[in-house]
């Protein structure tokens, strides 16, 4: 009589990327950026109100075009002037116009990489993508690495309650293995040990 053999299976672990860092300051500066250009963009549909009508104004033409989008308006606005039709700068000139104030808005606008689109009608900014400024862990053992320091910094919270740890004696034992951070007193994965992508 043949023995039955049992044949166990291994499940793979399937790897799932875990938030290895945050950059908050990048994060913030992202917010700053799109506040700044809402509301420069704001200020040029101000100044384009105080000189055209500004229900004739395509305020998506606007935004990809600041200076065409005006100068059609204002010519469209002033066609009548002459008994033939002028220029821009000729109209301006007569008009005594002044843009000097509408081009340094514009140059400020277009070096804001944030975008703006239209929502009923109105300019508005998108929200940060927050997942552009994580770092993310690229491999099972990058994961095994997280969790290992997880587990140390549980282990140095319990043994903390009954005496003092000195962290940044921890991370000299460590190799740099973990990073102190004095300002929080923290332990964490020395990213620097981990590799980054290289964008080609």
């Amino acid at each position: 009589m043949k023995e039955s053999k049992e044949v166990k299976e291994v499940k793979e672990v399937k790897f799932k990327p875990q938030v290895l860092s945050i950059n908050q300051i990048a994060i913030d500066k992202a917010i700053e950026l799109s506040n700044d250009k809402l509301i420069t963009f704001n200020a040029i549909v101000d100044y384009v109100e105080e000189h055209t009508d500004i229900s004739k104004v395509d305020l998506k033409a606007l935004n990809v075009d600041v200076m065409a989008e005006f100068q059609r308006a204002y010519l469209e606005e002033n066609k009548g002037i002459a008994n033939v039709p002028l220029s821009f700068e000729k109209t301006a000139y007569l008009k005594e116009l002044d843009t000097k104030q509408l081009e340094e808005m514009v140059f400020v606008y277009y070096e804001n990489p944030s975008e703006i689109y239209f929502k009923d009608g109105k300019a508005v900014v998108e929200d940060v993508d927050i997942s552009k400024y994580k770092r993310f862990t690229r491999s099972q053992e990058e994961n095994d690495k997280v969790k290992a320091v997880k587990m140390l910094v549980e282990a140095l919270d319990e043994v903390g309650k009954f005496t003092h740890i000195y962290k940044s004696n921890i991370q000299k034992s460590l190799g740099s293995f973990v990073i102190h951070h004095r300002g929080s007193d923290s332990l964490n994965l020395n990213l620097a040990l981990l590799p980054r992508v290289v964008k080609a």
